[in-house]
């Protein structure tokens, strides 16, 4: 458990934190916001990337059907 689920939990706290102890804390949550940004970032790009490999995996298959097609027609 961490400051921030206690605070969570009971709330603020009835008196501010020392300096050293709040740059401490703003500088945690700057970096916990930069964490969940790049892991949607990631997640986006997954995505992204799925749909690119599932694109990619139906353009052979229409190609190869028009091939067959136009094989059909001209006979």
């Amino acid at each position: 458990m961490d400051l921030s689920s206690i605070i969570e939990i009971l709330g603020q706290r009835p008196y501010p934190p020392k300096s050293n102890f709040k740059a401490y804390l703003e500088y945690k949550t700057q970096q916990e916001q930069e964490i969940e940004a790049i892991k949607e970032q990631e997640e986006s790009e997954k995505a992204e990337g799925v749909k690119e490999t599932e694109e990619g995996a139906n353009k052979p298959q229409e190609e190869g059907e028009k091939k067959a097609e136009s094989k059909d027609s001209s006979q």
